[in-house]
């Protein structure tokens, strides 16, 4: 008798996360599993600084920015 209650009152978001839940839409996604990857997660340019290092524009960035500040 442990049947799930859907609340009196579900958002449009809760309702779309809760269908796709049940049509399996969470299931087998790429990094099932594994932790997160949380890199600078006090710092509040966390997410350029993040995405600087998985796309490893590290090198180009570094470059752009002597050649601007030589002009």
């Amino acid at each position: 008798m442990a049947e799930e209650l859907t609340p009196v009152f579900e958002s449009f978001v809760e309702r779309k996360i809760r269908e796709a839940q049940e049509a399996g839409e969470f299931e087998r996604l790429p990094g099932e599993g594994k932790p997160l990857k949380l890199r600078h997660r006090d710092d509040p340019d966390w997410w350029v600084k993040s995405k600087i290092e998985d796309e490893n524009l590290g090198p180009e960035l570094r470059e752009l920015t002597r050649q601007r500040y030589r002009a």
